[in-house]
Parts: structure tokens; C-alpha cells; sequence
């Protein structure tokens, strides 16, 4: 009785499709397995069951959920413009979701992924259609480069070693204070020759 398309398994990979998907058009059906399979590319069940052991020894940490949360959000973005890029049309794509969408109800289960979930799927419509946005994926050589270049500049930053304005010998001048014995005036006072 499954009422959404999906991917289970950790390490081998199966692709879940629903009782009716023998009743979708050939692009309905390609633009859900595409969408699937590039799931199952990004090994994104065994990212994520990754990051729900995380979340469970950090659960009190709100900083990880946050990024459990985050990190769901762009997986699906991330899926949605591989789809894109192999020349499927937004407008196309954007329509199969919603239809998916109709006959879904979320079941948690816990190394399995879902095609759709109403709390993201009006921001991933408009990611879609925002033609604005850039729908090219990362290659793996520019993931490295970046990988790279950040990590070098992590290095760098790290290692410098900040220095002092002040010039060496400079010796700071200590403001003396006096301490008023009267018993009206128990406030300290600066000398006037000192400031």
C-alpha cells in the first residue's frame, strides 16, 4: 500500500514505486525514477541514516537538528535539479510533483526517502520555476577543487599569527588613583595631573 514513490536500502539501493504507477504516462514515470535514481547516486539513505545516528547522540544539541533539517531541504533540491539537468522541462517536472504530493502520506522510515513532503514541496516548486536560479549540479572534480581551496584557506587563516600594533618596549603608564578616607566621599578620584 505504498502511496509514493521512494528508495530503501542502505547498501543496496532498492527504488520503491506505488500500486498506481503503472497508470502514469511515460513522463510521469521517467521523471520519477529519474528523481529517484539520483537519490540513490548521492547514496543520500546512507547520508541520512548517518545523520540521524548523529542526531541521536547530539539530541540535545539544536544546532544538529537544524542541520538534519537543512540537510533534507537541499537533498531534495539537489535531486530536483539532476532531474533538470538531464533536458526535462521545470513546468513538467513541477506538475508530476504536485501530483505525487496528492497521494502522499508520510510514513517515517528510517532508510527510506520519500519523493515528497508538503513542508518543502512549495519552495522546491519555485526553486523549479525560478529561472534565476542555477539548476547545473557540481561536478565531482569542482566539489574537490572547492573541498580543496576551502580547506587550504582554513590552513592559512589558522596559521597566521596576529601582531601587535603597539611597538616594541612600549611600557603602559599606569593612571595612580587615590582613595578618599573622608567617610562623605567614598568614590575613588583620578588626579588631575595624572589624566
Amino acid at each position: 500500500n505504498l502511496q509514493s514513490p521512494m528508495i530503501a536500502g542502505i547498501f543496496r539501493t532498492v527504488i520503491l514505486l506505488p500500486s498506481n504507477a503503472d497508470q502514469w504516462n511515460e513522463t510521469h514515470r521517467q521523471l520519477v525514477l529519474l528523481h529517484e535514481i539520483a537519490h540513490a547516486k548521492r547514496k543520500d539513505v546512507l547520508t541520512q541514516t548517518i545523520a540521524r545516528i548523529v542526531c541521536s547522540f547530539l539530541w540535545f544539541n539544536p544546532v544538529c537538528w537544524f542541520g538534519l533539517f537543512q540537510m533534507r531541504k537541499l537533498r531534495e533540491l539537489a535531486c530536483d535539479d539532476l532531474v533538470l539537468s538531464c533536458s526535462q522541462k521545470p513546468s513538467e517536472y513541477a506538475k508530476v510533483l504536485l501530483d505525487v504530493a496528492k497521494s502522499y502520506q508520510h510514513k517515517n522510515l528510517t532508510t527510506a526517502l520519500g519523493m515528497t513532503r508538503s513542508s518543502n514541496l512549495e519552495s522546491r516548486i519555485m526553486a523549479l520555476l525560478d529561472k534565476a536560479r542555477s539548476h547545473v549540479s557540481l561536478s565531482r572534480k569542482g566539489a574537490w577543487i572547492l573541498l580543496t581551496t576551502v580547506m587550504i584557506a582554513a590552513v592559512l587563516i589558522g596559521s597566521m599569527r596576529l601582531k601587535s600594533r603597539v611597538p616594541p618596549g612600549f611600557i603602559p603608564q599606569v593612571i595612580k588613583t587615590e582613595i578618599s578616607t573622608d567617610e562623605d566621599d567614598k568614590y575613588e578620584s583620578l588626579d588631575e595631573n595624572d589624566v
